[in-house]
């Protein structure tokens, strides 16, 4: 997932994979692109998962969260 930081210092991601309840903190990613590195839920099996992002200072989120981006991953 490739980023503009704009004037922030990083972004928070957050991600979705089916069957979770809600996104779930990922990564605060100060370079972009970020990389989601985690296992497929059904190994060889592909999956769409979702992403969304929040810009942060320090320890504050500030600003909108960005739209909802959905990817496939795939083995």
């Amino acid at each position: 997932m490739a980023f503009n930081k704009m004037d922030a210092q990083g972004v928070h991601i957050y991600g979705l994979r089916d069957g979770e309840a809600g996104f779930t903190l990922l990564a605060s990613a100060t370079h972009s692109p970020y990389v989601d590195n985690r296992p497929l839920l059904v190994a060889g099996k592909p999956e769409v998962r979702q992403y969304k992002a929040m810009f942060f200072l320090g320890k504050s989120e500030i600003g909108l969260a960005s739209d909802v981006v959905p990817a496939t991953a795939a083995p």
